[in-house]
């Protein structure tokens, strides 16, 4: 789609008349800034096309966590415990208010667990969470895998 071929560009525009070696090549080492910027165009978007396939599902993040830190796969997503639902009432009453699962109190919504030998990398693991989970999920990274 972005196929852009300068040499035969320059072919096909310029005069028969005018067309020989040395205006060939003047106008190639002309062009050679725009080659380079064409080349890093089309690099940063199969980066882009790369990025947007990655999602915040759990699977997905999870192979992609193994990709980039661990490949041994040792890294892995759990659901965060769910504690008994908060309710709201005074004894008098006996009619509890339990509050919506979103107000129950929990802490965050999944836990990453991820060996201890890429502790040093902490900060670049947060980033890319930060970056592909959904907005409104928390989580917390734990360090809690001994590899040998």
């Amino acid at each position: 789609m972005y196929a852009l071929d300068l040499d035969k560009f320059i072919q096909w525009l310029l005069p028969t008349a005018i067309r020989k070696t040395t205006m060939v090549a003047w106008l190639n080492a002309l062009a050679a800034p725009l080659k380079w910027l064409h080349g890093r165009f089309l690099i940063f978007i199969n980066e882009k096309r790369y990025e947007i396939q990655i999602t915040g599902q759990v699977r997905v993040l999870e192979f992609h966590l193994h990709r980039l830190f661990d490949p041994y796969e040792n890294i892995y997503i759990e659901d965060a415990s769910d504690d008994d639902p908060v309710f709201i009432y005074l004894e008098s009453e006996n009619q509890p208010l339990y509050l919506p699962t979103f107000i129950t109190g929990s802490q965050v919504d999944f836990i990453v667990h991820c060996p201890n030998n890429i502790t040093a990398q902490e900060t670049v693991i947060r980033a890319f969470l930060d970056k592909y989970k959904l907005p409104t999920k928390r989580y917390e990274l734990l360090f809690d895998i001994t590899v040998i």
